[in-house]
This record gives C-alpha cells, structure tokens and sequence, in this order.
C-alpha cells in the first residue's frame, strides 16, 4: 500500500512503528523507527518529509507542538542521525520485499540535556 500511495505522490503526515514494550521482545530482527524512516526514503518520500513526519507534525497531532523543534527556552530531546551503508532486506506477511543497501541509522540521542544513546 505504501508503494501505490507514494507513486501517486501521497505520503503520510507522520511515521512510527507498531513497537511496544511486548512486540519488542517477540519479534526477531532490526526495526524500529530509523527502519521506518528508511523504507519510505527507498521508496522515494523526499528527506525533508520523512524529517517533518518524525518531528513536528507528530508532536503537532498530540497537542505538543512545542516538541519536534529547536528554539530558545524550548526542551532539546534531539537526535542525530546519518544515512549510510546500513543495507536491509525485509519482506512483509503479503511476501512483499524491500531492500536498500542504504538506511537511516542514529548516532546520539539526547533526552532532557542527557546523553542517552551513542553509536
């Protein structure tokens, strides 16, 4: 279905993932959010959309619009992320495959002025 939205143009106003404290122990595998990001740039959503669908306009949908950007006196979570040789292959429960040799991947994260995260 994301492949049929994006060759007519259409592209999600946010991007997450089905992960919860369960699925994440159930599921083998890499997923998670940067995996997300990865497939919609594979499948040709431009960069600046998939980087607005995991900041802004989320937080803009759950009443926060005060997260998802940096400014003055505003809370810095911030992450930092590179696209690089970080290959994936993955093929859904319809027998679909996506694979790319190239995938979004986080080097630091930072959450309330605190290193939580470094590649």
């Amino acid at each position: 279905m994301l492949r049929a939205a994006f060759e007519k143009g259409v592209y999600p106003d946010t991007i997450s993932t089905d992960i919860t404290n369960r699925s994440a122990y159930m599921r083998g595998g890499r997923y998670g959010l940067t995996m997300a990001m990865s497939f919609c740039r594979t499948l040709g959503m431009p960069e600046e959309a998939i980087l607005k669908a995991v900041t802004t306009a989320p937080a803009k949908v759950v009443g926060q619009a005060q997260w998802g950007s940096l400014q003055v006196g505003g809370i810095a979570d911030i992450a930092v992320l590179d696209y690089a040789d970080e290959a994936y292959d993955t093929t859904d429960f319809a027998g679909n495959r996506l694979q790319d040799s190239r995938g979004y991947r986080c080097l630091l994260t930072v959450a309330n002025g605190q290193v939580v995260y470094k590649h």
